[in-house]
């Protein structure tokens, strides 16, 4: 054999060519030798070739696979250092930016009403309180008092708000009315009559200057009819607590208001006011002079 193929280093085998071997054909032992001889020359050269075909294949195989793997191996490289740029950059400007102040939000801060002052915040409806107790009031002793506020918008003359205030003693009842504002933590009470009276409002209650006692919210025992329009306004508040029954009726336009308070009486067809208003029932709605008032309930 000899190598001719010096740059890749493969064996080409030479086989033997049997012109150039001595046989005998006298001798019959030895001739079988020589032929084994040369049939197994024969065999190791084609076994030779063989594994050097494939050695030659593996090889040119490898070598075209080279340029996959590197593309994978330089993408794959790509990819670390992007990753490790990216990292870098973050890390770097949240270095830079650590000691920097944000810039402050304007940010309004949700003011938390308490019971009382959530209620007394629905202005759209009548709003109750009621202590109870011993009450000297102008020398006579009341065991109840009762503080009603109608809603807004029923003085379409001269805008304001109003009050009914009821003393109770089980054999004596009065009451008075005003106007009422709301400034701050108190409630502002100008009576009609001059007894002006003023309220601290509290967490669960209101307090009154000149009344020992906590004005609780109570919100049953009374109801309302209103109308309202851009021209006419009319609203009648019925208090119906047990010996404390007291009724105040509003009615005004843009050019007058009257307000009436006085003790009433209620049958299934009309709620009379004491000074002779009659309210005629209709449904769940009341009539006076020609103008339907609707229940609030």
């Amino acid at each position: 054999m000899k190598n001719e193929n010096n740059n890749n280093n493969i064996v080409t085998p030479e086989k033997i060519d049997l012109d150039k071997v001595q046989i005998d054909e006298n001798d019959t032992m030895l001739n079988r030798e020589r032929r084994n001889i040369v049939s197994a020359t024969i065999q190791a050269n084609d076994a030779l070739d063989a594994k050097q075909a494939r050695k030659v294949n593996d090889t040119i195989k490898l070598k075209k696979k080279n340029p996959i793997v590197n593309f994978l191996i330089i993408a794959f490289l790509l990819a670390v250092a992007a990753l490790i740029a990216i990292g870098a950059y973050l890390l770097v400007n949240r270095i830079m930016n650590y000691d920097t102040p944000k810039e402050e939000e304007n940010v309004t801060t949700p003011v938390t009403k308490n019971k009382v002052e959530s209620y007394l915040a629905s202005t759209d409806k009548v709003r109750k309180f009621q202590a109870s107790g011993s009450f000297n009031i102008g020398g006579t002793i009341y065991t109840d008092i009762m503080l009603l506020l109608a809603p807004s918008g029923y003085d379409l003359n001269t805008n304001k708000d109003y009050y009914m205030i009821i003393y109770s003693n089980g054999d004596v009842l009065s009451a008075e009315y005003g106007e009422y504002n709301i400034v701050g933590d108190k409630i502002e009470c100008v009576s009609d009559n001059g007894n002006n009276i003023n309220f601290t409002i509290s967490e669960e209650y209101l307090n009154a200057d000149s009344i020992t006692g906590d004005f609780l919210i109570k919100d049953t025992e009374m109801k309302y009819y209103y109308y309202k329009d851009d021209v006419n306004a009319n609203i009648l508040i019925v208090n119906g607590t047990l010996l404390g029954e007291y009724a105040m009726y509003i009615s005004s336009n843009t050019n007058e208001k009257n307000i009436i308070i006085d003790r009433f009486s209620e049958t299934q067809e009309a709620i009379t006011m004491d000074n002779g208003t009659e309210f005629v029932k209709s449904g769940n709605d009341i009539v006076v002079n020609g103008i339907t008032l609707h229940s609030a309930y």
